[in-house]
């Protein structure tokens, strides 16, 4: 809308409302005033208050054509998102073991958890608010934005009271992440030594032990084990990670076997067997098996007279010495494991023919109409060997499949790194190709060369 003498304007989102002056035909001289510019704003429909200092500065400093915000409507406040505020440390580093400069491990930060009582306060949940109405320059209504739900941690062992928004420990446990949520994992704490009185340890979550695990003694754990001390020839079990702070000297009668990884300042006489990775300051008279990595690489990390196998590497700050006792550093997937692979591979053929087969006198049983109730008893037997014949083929190839990804990854990525010192006669195998070493070297990396299938090294 415009006057004589100027020109009003509204804001696409109608928060905004502007004049700007008309230049006067020559000879002529606009005398605007106050009320000339409330008129022309109210002659649009802009009913809120205008701002006075705009509207002196439109009348006495605009220029010609120049466009002065006289009028705001009130810009709507959004509202917050809801807020999980926890009241406990979820930070946990047991997961992942902390390794110094030096290449030592931090045990004691390992071995940190997020543990609660039965009743502790979580954390508490904030609603989100709807926020606050505005107005545009018609003094009509703008909404605001509500803020969004968050979604609540319904996890395990988790208690949400809706009431006061707070989250309680249903049962005492550890506290751990479980996805884009979190979950209480039942903890069992031994304070002092797993040893005759406490007796064995088999528990469906975390296991902690502050003190040593004796000889003879066995942990068979669900969760994480986490021993502060020292573990002797006793066995030790987790379908996730074991942690030991202080080390394992076993007789050759011990074990140490983790669905995750291993992690321990030294091993003695023990045999170790990882799904994931292995960590250790030393490694003596040992064997250890590891699907992932074996590092050995403290300021003193040696191996002596051990079977070190790392599927995907080795890592090893001095291995072997003077007197040459027998040492063996292995990458990439070891004989026996593609042997087993092989056999599984012969009992798929054999099945896959079983079934084919099956399937062949299913097809002619079926072609029987009307038939007897021996043939419908045949034909059920025959339906029921499929069944067996296919689950045996799933478990095979659940028990296959991940090795067989494992060799392809091994044969690119399989190495032997040695930081410090390797001493003549370790034994270096990779993917089956064996290389002894013939004189002390320092700072390589053994590879398997795919051309020729040899052994080579080069400086690290």
């Amino acid at each position: 809308m415009e006057s004589e003498w100027g020109v009003v304007s509204v804001s696409a989102d109608k928060m905004t409302a502007t004049i700007s002056k008309k230049e006067p035909p020559v000879g002529v001289v606009f005398n605007i005033t106050e009320g000339m510019v409330k008129d022309l704003l109210f002659a649009e429909g802009v009913k809120v208050n205008p701002d006075c200092d705009a509207i002196k500065y439109l009348i006495d400093g605009a220029n010609y054509n120049e466009e002065v915000v006289v009028a705001r409507g009130k810009a709507p406040i959004d509202g917050l998102d809801g807020i999980i505020d926890f009241k406990i440390d979820v930070n946990d580093t047991k997961k992942k073991p902390i390794i110094r400069e030096d290449g030592t491990v931090d045990y004691k930060n390992s071995l940190q958890l997020a543990i609660v009582k039965e009743g502790d306060l979580l954390a508490t949940y904030t609603k989100p608010t709807s926020g606050q109405y505005g107005f545009d320059v018609y003094t009509q209504m703008v909404a605001p934005k509500p803020g969004k739900e968050l979604r609540t941690l319904h996890g395990k062992g988790i208690l949400f009271d809706a009431e006061s928004g707070e989250y309680t420990a249903e049962y005492a446990g550890h506290v751990v992440e479980s996805g884009s949520s979190y979950k209480i994992e039942k903890l069992f704490q031994i304070n002092g030594d797993v040893d005759i009185e406490s007796g064995n340890i088999v528990f469906n979550g975390d296991v902690i032990v502050t003190g040593d695990v004796r000889s003879g003694m066995m942990i068979d754990a669900d969760g994480d084990v986490f021993i502060h001390g020292h573990v002797g020839a006793a066995k030790v079990l987790s379908k996730k990670n074991i942690t030991i702070s202080k080390g394992v000297q076993s007789k050759d009668q011990g074990i140490l076997k983790a669905n995750g990884t291993v992690t321990c300042k030294f091993v003695e006489r023990c045999r170790i067997e990882a799904n994931e990775n292995v960590y250790a300051d030393s490694i003596l008279h040992s064997t250890v098996i590891a699907r992932g990595h074996v590092v050995v690489n403290a300021s003193r990390g040696v191996v002596i007279g051990s079977n070190i196998c790392g599927m995907l590497g080795v890592t090893v700050k001095e291995a072997g010495n003077d007197s040459e006792m027998p040492t063996i550093l292995q990458s990439g997937v070891p004989r026996e494991e593609i042997r087993r692979v092989h056999d599984m591979e012969l009992q798929l053929k054999e099945l896959e023919e079983k079934l084919r087969t099956l399937e062949q006198h299913q097809r002619t049983l079926d072609g029987v109409s009307n038939p007897a109730k021996e043939i419908v008893d045949v034909r059920a037997k025959v339906m029921r060997a499929k069944v067996v014949v296919s689950s045996e083929q799933a478990r095979l190839h659940e028990e296959m499949d991940p090795i067989k990804l494992l060799m392809e990854h091994a044969k690119r990525e399989s190495k032997v790194h040695i930081t410090g010192v390797i001493h003549p006669g370790v034994n270096i195998h990779i993917n089956g190709i064996n290389y002894i070493v013939d004189r002390a070297i320092a700072g390589v990396v053994y590879r398997l060369r795919l051309s020729d299938n040899v052994i080579v090294y080069e400086s690290d």
